[in-house]
C-alpha cells in the first residue's frame, strides 16, 4: 500500500526495493560529508556567557542569531521533555519520506528523503536519491544541541541549507519545524514516522499530505 500509494504521486520508479536499500546508502553516502554545522554548541555560542541568562533570553538570542536569511540557516527550539521523545525516536526510526509545499499552489510539493543519524538529521531529494544513489548530496542538515537540556529546559536546532537552488529559506524552517513536529507529537509519529519504519504496509503518503496541507490536483 504505501509504495502504491507512493508510485501514484510519481515519487519512486518501479524497483520496491529502493526504500529497502536507502539507509545503507544513506549511511554510506553522508558518513565522509563535512557537516556545515558543528556538533558542538560551545563553538557556535559560548556557553559560559549563556548560563547566566534565562531561558526566554537564550530562546530569542538564538532565533535572532538565524533570523537573516542570507546566512542559509533557521532555528528551531525543543524543551527537554520533546527531546527526550526526539532523540528516542530517530533511533527507532531513523528514516523518512518528507512531502515539501511548494510556492502557493496547496497542490504542488517536491518529495524528501531524510535520514537520523543524530545530532543530524541529513535530508536530500528522493528524485536526486533516485538518480544519484550513493552520490545525492543534502539538501538541509538539522544539528540538534542539548548542552542546555539541564539547565535550562532547552534544546537548540539548527538547519542549514545547503541546496539554495532548490529550498528556500522559509522552507528551511517549514522542514526544521515539521520534522520535529512529526517526531515528537505522540499521534503524529504513530500514524506516520514509526508506521513508515516498522508497519511500512500500513504507510498511507495521501494521509501525510492530507496532514501537511497539500492537496495534490
Amino acid at each position: 500500500k504505501m509504495l502504491a500509494s507512493l508510485r501514484r504521486h510519481t515519487l519512486l520508479d518501479g524497483r520496491c526495493s529502493i526504500l529497502k536499500k536507502a539507509s545503507y546508502i544513506l549511511q554510506r553516502s553522508y558518513s565522509g560529508i563535512t557537516a556545515p554545522s558543528p556538533r558542538d554548541l560551545d563553538s557556535i555560542m559560548k556557553l559560559d556567557e549563556l548560563v547566566p541568562k534565562s531561558r526566554e533570553e537564550i530562546m530569542d538570542i538564538w532565533k535572532a542569531y538565524h533570523e537573516d536569511p542570507k546566512s542559509n540557516r533557521a532555528a528551531e527550539i525543543m524543551n527537554a521533555n520533546e527531546y527526550d521523545k526526539f532523540n528516542e525516536r530517530t533511533f527507532e526510526s531513523k528514516m523518512f519520506v518528507l512531502p515539501l509545499a511548494k510556492g502557493n499552489d496547496t497542490g504542488s510539493f517536491m518529495t524528501l528523503l531524510l535520514q537520523a543519524q543524530m545530532p543530524y538529521i541529513l535530508i536530500t531529494g528522493l528524485d536526486d536519491f533516485r538518480q544519484f544513489g550513493p552520490n545525492a548530496m543534502p539538501y538541509v542538515t538539522l544539528t540538534v544541541y542539548p548542552e542546555l537540556r539541564e539547565s535550562k529546559d532547552l534544546v537548540l536546532i539548527r538547519a542549514d541549507n545547503l541546496n539554495e537552488k532548490s529550498i528556500t529559506f522559509q522552507e528551511t524552517q517549514s522542514i526544521a519545524s515539521t520534522v520535529k513536529s512529526l517526531y515528537v507529537d505522540d499521534a503524529k509519529y504513530a500514524k506516520f514516522i514509526q508506521c513508515f519504519n516498522h508497519r511500512p504496509n500500513e504507510f498511507n503518503f495521501d494521509d501525510l499530505l492530507k496532514e501537511l496541507g497539500i492537496s495534490p490536483k
